[in-house]
C-alpha cells in the first residue's frame, strides 16, 4: 500500500496518523491502532426482537413519530440516493451546531448488552461529526470510524482525534477493514446502506459473540404532542405539502418487525433487542434553524422556499416562552449478538 505523503495540507493533515484516504482503487494507509482484550460478554439467546424496557419505555409496535430527520418513512437501504446520503457533509458546520447528542442511556446499554468498556474494538459507520465516538471513546473502546464526508471526517478528528480512534474517510461499502471487531455500530447510518451486503460485510468483521448496534432519534412523538408541533404542521403543508402531517407520520425506525427482519438477514445476528428512550431536546431559534437544515428534505427545498421555511420556524420558536422549545424525542436502539455461524464468503472485500 502507497504510504502517506510527508507534506500532508487541509484534511489529510487534520487527520494524519489515524485516517486512511481512498481515492478509486488506490489506498493510503496510515497507521492503525492495536486491539485491546476482550471484554466480558452477556450471552442472550437468538430469535425474534425482545422488546425490552432496559429502564426505558416500552415499545408495543403501534407508535408514530415525527421522522428521524433524514427523509426516510417508507424504504429500508440506499434511501434517497447519494446525494441526500451525502447531503449531510455539505452542511456539517450545522450539522455539529444542530444536531443533538445521543442520551447517555444509549451508551449505558451498550455496556449492559454489548460488553461496551476499556479495550472493545468498534467499528463505527457513518461517524459523522462523532455524536457517538466521543461517548465510545470516553467508555474506553478502540474505534475504527469509518465516514464518506471529508468534512465531517474533519470535525470528528479535531474533536476526537487520538490514539484510541482511527478515522477512514470512504462509504462503508468501499471501506477495505480488517476484522476481529466486538461491536459494531451505525448512529443514524443504517438507514443509508444495502442491507443485504451490509450485514454480510458485517459477518466478516464482527466476531462470533460481538455485537451489532443501530439506532436513530426520532425527532418528535405524536404522543407528546405540542402547540409547537402543530404550528410547524402548518408550514409544512404550505413548503412541503407531499409530506406527511406531524400527527399522521411514522418514520421506518419504530418498524421493527422489518428492522429484526434486516439485522437476522442470512443468520449472523439474532437475539434482536428493541430499546425507545424518550427524551427532550431544548431548542432555541437558531438552533432549530440549524438543525433543521440538516435535514435533506428541507436542504433540497430552493433557496427562497428554504429560507422562507427556516424562517417561519425560527419564529415559531421565538414566539413560545422564554423564546425555546422542549421537542420531544425518541432514541430507538436496536442491537443483535453475533451467532456462531460462518462468514459470508467475500463478504469482507466487497
Amino acid at each position: 500500500m502507497e504510504p502517506l505523503p510527508r507534506r500532508r495540507t487541509g484534511l489529510q493533515a487534520r487527520l494524519r496518523r489515524r485516517v486512511r484516504l481512498r481515492s478509486g482503487s488506490g489506498t493510503r494507509a496510515g497507521s492503525r491502532w492495536v486491539p485491546g482484550d476482550r471484554v466480558p460478554r452477556v450471552s442472550h439467546p437468538a430469535g425474534r426482537a425482545l422488546h425490552r424496557p432496559h429502564g426505558l419505555s416500552r415499545f408495543g409496535g403501534t407508535a408514530s413519530a415525527v421522522g428521524c430527520g433524514d427523509g426516510v418513512v417508507a424504504g429500508l437501504g440506499m434511501s434517497g440516493g447519494a446525494g441526500r446520503r451525502m447531503s449531510f457533509d455539505g452542511a456539517a458546520a450545522a450539522y455539529h451546531r444542530g444536531r443533538p447528542a445521543y442520551p447517555r442511556k444509549v451508551f449505558e446499554l451498550l455496556a449492559d448488552r454489548c460488553g461496551l468498556g476499556a479495550g472493545t474494538r468498534v467499528l463505527e459507520i457513518g461517524a459523522g461529526n462523532g455524536l457517538a465516538t466521543g461517548p465510545l471513546l470516553e467508555a474506553g473502546a478502540r474505534v475504527v470510524a469509518v465516514e464518506p464526508g471529508a468534512a465531517l471526517a474533519a470535525i470528528l478528528d479535531e474533536e476526537h482525534g487520538g490514539d484510541r480512534l482511527e478515522v477512514v474517510v470512504t462509504d462503508f461499502e468501499a471501506a477495505e477493514l480488517t476484522g476481529g471487531f466486538d461491536l459494531a455500530v451505525a448512529a443514524t447510518s443504517m438507514h443509508w446502506l444495502d442491507p443485504v451486503a451490509s450485514v454480510r460485510k458485517l459477518s466478516a468483521l464482527v466476531e462470533p459473540g460481538g455485537w451489532l448496534a443501530a439506532w436513530w432519534t426520532e425527532f418528535g412523538d405524536v404522543k407528546r404532542p405540542s402547540r409547537f408541533r402543530d404550528r410547524l404542521d402548518a408550514v409544512y403543508a404550505d413548503l412541503l405539502p407531499a409530506e406527511p402531517g406531524y400527527r399522521a407520520s411514522r418514520s421506518h425506525v419504530l418498524d421493527t418487525d422489518r428492522w429484526t427482519d434486516v439485522l437476522t438477514a442470512g443468520g449472523w445476528f439474532g437475539g434482536v433487542d428493541v430499546a425507545v428512550i424518550a427524551w427532550q431536546q431544548t431548542l432555541t431559534p437558531a438552533g432549530a434553524r440549524d438543525l433543521w437544515s440538516t435535514f435533506p428534505n428541507i436542504a433540497e427545498l430552493g433557496t427562497a422556499r428554504q429560507a422562507a421555511f427556516l424562517d417561519r420556524l425560527g419564529a415559531l420558536v421565538a414566539d413560545e416562552p422564554g423564546g425555546v422549545v422542549e421537542d420531544p424525542r425518541l432514541t430507538v436502539v436496536y442491537t443483535a449478538e453475533r451467532t456462531p455461524l460462518g462468514p459470508y464468503s467475500g463478504a469482507a472485500e466487497r
